[in-house]
């Protein structure tokens, strides 16, 4: 369970908000383990602070993933837009 805890705005170019949040291809892999990817395109999302009052790593570990130590650290929140998306495409390994 989260919520907003503060101001938002589009993230500034070279902070780690900025990474993690404008990407313009959406991945995925196929049940075969080809590499699949498709284009989109939205406007710069406006992110914030959140505030986390309870979570859950279990659906990342029935990943395989390991249990991080202690809580999260970072959480932000963004709001809603539109996004467009092109047809996901299979690519080559290796492209």
């Amino acid at each position: 369970r989260y919520g907003p805890s503060g101001a938002k705005a589009p993230a500034e170019p070279g902070s780690l908000e900025f990474f993690l949040v404008e990407r313009y291809v959406l991945f995925s892999v196929a049940r075969n383990r080809q590499l699949r990817a498709g284009r989109v395109h939205h406007l710069p999302y406006r992110i914030g602070p959140a505030a986390v009052k309870a979570w859950s790593f279990v659906p990342a570990m029935a990943d395989g993933f390991s249990r991080p130590v202690g809580p999260a650290d970072h959480a932000m929140v963004a709001e809603d837009l539109e996004v467009q998306a092109w047809p996901i495409q299979t690519h080559p390994a290796g492209s």
